[in-house]
């Protein structure tokens, strides 16, 4: 993954792309929100059932099935194998909206009035190529990526959640990231959370 097909969404960029997009389609809204906070690829997206999201003991995506956008059937995900994606708690009512009305076997991630997603028509339907400030679809997997590890997620947990083969290829977003990385580590090793400093101390009296 060199740095020039890398292009995560920061934060701020994120929720701004996806306030504007809710104002012409709550549900591509929501759809954004998934993709760019579970990581998972377009074609995962597309084959993703009802039943792969599970709420107890936690939430989660189960990730096994893959359905690029021309093939017939779904096949197992780029990795060979599937995996489990937590689900943050602002994620869990966005994937109650897509299941609701919904058999266990339909597919969860539907267009607007249901139906498989098509790349295409989303992009149209949603001027994809001015709302999403340059960025394709799998850079919302990058922006995913890129706020777990800044957040202070584990490299190796990252590499599970995305479903990457190797460490070396998820270790490739830290090179991207330059010091960011570092510095909200540090900020959780001074007691902070990622993203924001430590009060100063007082000063002795």
């Amino acid at each position: 993954m060199p740095a020039r097909t890398c292009a995560p969404l920061p934060s701020h960029e994120f929720d701004a792309v996806v306030a504007q997009l809710s104002e012409s389609s709550e549900v591509y809204a929501d759809l954004v929100r998934v993709l760019g906070r579970t990581g998972i690829r377009w074609g995962e997206a597309r084959a993703i059932l009802v039943r792969d999201f599970v709420e107890v003991p936690m939430p989660v995506l189960h990730v096994v099935r893959n359905q690029p956008e021309g093939t017939a059937a779904a096949k197992t995900p780029k990795s060979g194998r599937g995996r489990r994606v937590p689900l943050p708690d602002a994620l869990v009512p966005v994937l109650r909206r897509f299941a609701d009305g919904k058999r266990p076997d339909d597919l969860l991630l539907t267009r607007p009035g249901g139906g498989q997603l098509h790349r295409s028509m989303f992009v149209r339907q949603t001027g994809w190529s001015d709302v999403g400030r340059g960025r394709t679809l799998h850079d919302l997997r990058h922006t995913a990526a890129c706020e777990w590890i800044l957040r202070g997620v584990p490299l190796t947990t990252v590499q599970a959640w995305l479903g990457h083969g190797s460490i070396e290829i998820t270790a490739r977003y830290l090179h991207h990231l330059g010091d960011s990385a570092p510095r909200s580590a540090l900020q959780l090793l001074n007691g902070g959370s990622a993203g924001h400093a430590r009060p100063p101390r007082p000063a002795a009296g």
